[in-house]
């Protein structure tokens, strides 16, 4: 039998539901893989945004975190829909800077080109506000939405 193939797990929609990211990250201490991504929409939208993002910052340079468009209202200082303003009180500033600062895709190349590359987001390829993806894109890229 050759070598393990590479591996990602990807996940997705945290929602700031730190029970169900507890039990995931547990899951995936038993499962071999050689990248961990987080895709968007981490804290807005569950009982416990702060202490999510705590986990997801605390998992360091092991795990790639990209924006979802929670993401990007719960970073915006102007916001005011308030379940927005809610989770930017729970999460507090530096917390909202971290979310502000994350990527929106990030890229993932096998070793020794043993399978394509291929790129993540929590919406379409194209548009970085989108919050739904009905179709593949022109590049062949999925989308999970």
């Amino acid at each position: 039998m050759g070598p393990r193939p590479y591996s990602v797990a990807l996940l997705a929609d945290v929602h700031g539901n730190l029970a169900a990211l507890r039990a995931v990250l547990d899951d995936l201490r038993r499962i071999p893989h050689d990248r961990l991504v987080v895709a968007g929409d981490l804290a807005r939208g569950g009982p416990r945004p702060a202490e999510t993002l705590d986990v997801l910052r605390s998992l360091g340079p092991t795990a790639t975190m990209i924006y979802g468009s929670a993401d990007r209202a719960v970073a915006d200082p102007t916001a005011i829909e308030p379940g927005t303003r809610w989770v930017q009180q729970a999460i507090g500033p530096a917390q909202m800077v971290w979310l502000a600062g994350l990527p929106f895709d990030c890229r993932i190349t096998p070793p020794a080109a043993s399978r394509p590359a291929t790129t993540c987001s929590s919406s379409t390829p194209r548009r970085r506000t989108s919050r739904r993806c009905s179709r593949w894109s022109r590049t062949g890229r999925a989308c999970w939405r």
